[in-house]
């Protein structure tokens, strides 16, 4: 689960992050704030524009921007690489949990 400090007095966003060995080298996922997932629009190239979210260094700061020339660099990623970081930022992310797991209510009667 997602770690909060204190900031001022209000909790701030601490994103998980996770490390993925691919190709011989360590790639860092972090967890998207509200704001990145919420403006993330699908379509074209959603998946690129998702892992230029997600891909950070060490310290957690993002490594791609959402620029156009930063989206063809990942386009040009092996599919191996692209599958294995994209399967990590969605289960990071609860991208991958359909309303019905999101829901507080409960199982709904059937």
């Amino acid at each position: 689960m997602s770690q909060q400090k204190q900031a001022n007095g209000f909790a701030s966003f601490v994103p998980d992050r996770e490390a993925v060995r691919v190709g011989g080298e360590t790639v860092y996922i972090a967890e998207m704030t509200g704001e990145e997932a919420i403006s993330l629009k699908p379509g074209g190239d959603y998946v690129f524009r998702l892992l230029a979210r997600c891909i950070v260094d060490e310290q957690g700061k993002r490594l791609f921007t959402d620029a156009d020339e930063d989206v063809a660099r990942l386009r040009g990623w092996g599919s191996r690489k692209v599958r294995k970081l994209l399967q990590v930022a969605v289960k990071l992310n609860g991208l991958d949990d359909g309303p019905e797991k999101n829901s507080d209510a409960g199982p709904s009667a059937g």
